[in-house]
């Protein structure tokens, strides 16, 4: 889509405007790239009040607004059921969602990427919703307090990212958390709140947003002196103590399970 607009004029289930999937014993991946024009006013009684993602299949903005869409449930201007959502330019604003995510609502894990100019404000309920153990990928943001953030649960992180300046592209839907940095991640921060540090990811199989760098789910690491035991379900660093960048483990070195 380049321009004009698309304006719904009727109530849906899902997607009052675009619903974007295919038939579930199908493999192709329908994909939609809007660069500019508007979609406007969609309403449905379930998710997605202007666009719905599902089915494995993709949407990328561009350019171009999605405002005053309006979801029974969650997603008030877009909801990711499955699928991806790149949202690279454009505005997204003036949706109202019943329960959660007046802008956007990401169900899936994953699945939502976030780079360039895009504005997400002024949506109902919230801007963007983030379920539990939800992360968005965060690439190269431009702007200040552009895309406004709500998490199911606001002590996990909702970003990995390489530069601390990233912050500021962001604010919290609610007036008594702050984003703030810390230890490469993004998360919101109500200064009470013990902060979660050493955060690093388990490889799995899922794209984090930072190089090449694969991950699962977001975990707590624990430094570890080389003498005392391992602990069943805790994560491990070795700490480098007199912070010359050199960790030597004396010869001969055995770990194993008791």
């Amino acid at each position: 889509l380049y321009g004009g607009k698309l304006i719904a004029s009727g109530k849906a289930k899902s997607g009052g405007i675009l619903y974007i999937g295919n038939n579930s014993a199908s493999s192709y991946i329908a994909t939609f790239n809007m660069y500019g024009g508007a979609l406007e006013n969609g309403n449905v009684s379930g998710n997605g009040g202007n666009v719905c993602i599902s089915n494995n299949c993709q949407m990328y903005l561009y350019g171009g607004t999605i405002s005053g869409g309006h979801a029974g449930d969650c997603g008030g201007n877009i909801v990711i059921e499955s699928g991806k959502l790149g949202l690279y330019g454009g505005v997204i604003t003036g949706g109202q969602a019943a329960n959660f995510g007046g802008g956007v609502y990401c169900r899936v894990k994953d699945a939502l990427s976030v780079s360039g100019n895009v504005q997400i404000t002024g949506n109902a309920t919230s801007n963007l919703y983030l379920p539990a153990d939800r992360m968005i990928i965060v690439e190269k943001l431009l702007g200040e307090k552009n895309i406004g953030i709500s998490m199911e649960d606001p002590t996990k992180p909702f970003a990995l990212v390489s530069q601390e300046t990233l912050a500021d592209c962001f604010f919290s839907d609610d007036d008594s958390f702050t984003v703030n940095t810390k230890d490469g991640v993004l998360y919101l921060d109500d200064g009470s709140t013990p902060v979660m540090t050493h955060i690093h990811c388990i490889c799995g199989g899922h794209a984090a947003g930072i190089g090449d760098h694969l991950c699962d789910k977001a975990v707590t690491w624990e430094p570890w002196d080389g003498t005392t035991a391992l602990e069943d379900g805790h994560s491990y660093y070795l700490n480098d103590t007199d912070g010359d960048g050199v960790i030597t483990l004396a010869s001969p070195l055995t770990i194993e399970k008791k």
